[in-house]
């Protein structure tokens, strides 16, 4: 019989207190009791997790019962940390961080399955969600990715709230709760329909500012521009269009309405027919970085290995 200290297993000094009598804790309610708290929700928690709600309740009050202490006050609509609460988070966010490091070194090339809930501005994805679908699904068939395309507020939202994975989305970054690295970089070009231009190579600032300048939302990028532009040269009268989205924009350039400035990539297919036609500018079109977002708490190894396929196709053409 093993005496006491001589080959006999014993708690690490940072577990005492998680165990009590024959009852160990899981991390299924780890996990429960992270995201609920990270994200002030049960039911937001319980998205995040793709599980329902009823069964991360369970699991917080199985932990809860273990531990004997209350860990979230219930009295409000948010799910709020009691002091023994905050007390083990720091402890339990470093167990789940172990967790996720210990169980990607002996399967580090294994094939990633699941699901995963991205979201994309309309434009990436026309120009960079087929590509990257199709390089991580080639590798990865098991891995099902579920898109939602959005705008650049709702995109930031949905993912500090954890209704979503990730995002790709322009900038800027500015919620706290979100992590963002510069994911793809998208040149843009003025471009208008042949008739509208009608042989002409180059536009000044003046000339511009003549234009109907098509744009996808009043409070885009090109719409300051555009308006900076107008007070420049003297046109406050500068007239814009509100595409709504570049299918629309698109159509409007084709009726020879005005020209707009979009990305390279996207109107391609129409340059090469010969349906539209770019055109330098005296106002240079710009290169519009976009962000690979996730919450800044969220430190999943799948997370980081999807960002190792969005790092090798940084630049569209």
């Amino acid at each position: 019989m093993l005496k006491p200290g001589v080959g006999e297993f014993s708690p690490a000094p940072a577990c005492h207190g998680l165990l009590r009598g024959e009852k160990v804790l899981t991390l299924k309610q780890l996990e429960a009791f992270y995201w609920s708290a990270i994200l002030g929700s049960f039911s937001l928690a319980a998205q995040h997790l793709q599980m329902t709600q009823s069964s991360v309740s369970k699991r917080i009050e199985e932990l809860e019962a273990s531990l004997e202490n209350l860990l979230f006050d219930r009295s409000g609509k948010r799910a709020l940390l009691t002091r023994r609460g905050e007390q083990l988070l720091p402890l339990i966010t470093d167990m789940l961080t172990m967790r996720d490091r210990v169980s990607t070194l002996p399967r580090h090339d294994a094939p990633l399955t699941g699901g995963m809930r991205i979201g994309v501005s309309e434009m990436m994805s026309i120009t960079w969600l087929p590509g990257f679908v199709a390089r991580v699904g080639a590798e990865h068939p098991g891995l099902k990715f579920s898109p939602h395309v959005a705008e650049m507020h709702e995109l930031q939202r949905l993912v500090a709230k954890g209704e979503l994975d990730f995002a790709l989305t322009p900038g800027p970054i500015s919620d706290p709760d979100l992590h963002a690295n510069v994911a793809v970089q998208l040149d843009f070009i003025w471009v208008g329909s042949p008739t509208l231009l009608n042989g002409t190579r180059y536009i000044t600032r003046d000339e511009l500012a003549r234009y109907i300048v098509i744009v996808k939302a009043e409070n885009s990028r090109i719409s300051g521009l555009m308006a900076n532009v107008a007070g420049e040269v003297g046109h406050p009268s500068q007239r814009t269009l509100i595409g709504g989205s570049l299918t629309a924009m698109v159509g409007l350039m084709l009726a020879g309405v005005g020209l707009a400035c979009m990305s390279k990539a996207y109107v391609k297919v129409w340059c090469d027919q010969g349906l539209l036609t770019p055109v330098e500018c005296e106002l240079p079109a710009p290169r519009l970085a976009y962000y690979f977002i996730r919450h800044k708490d969220d430190r999943r190894h799948s997370l980081r290995r999807l960002w190792s396929y969005i790092e090798q196709g940084k630049d569209l053409d």
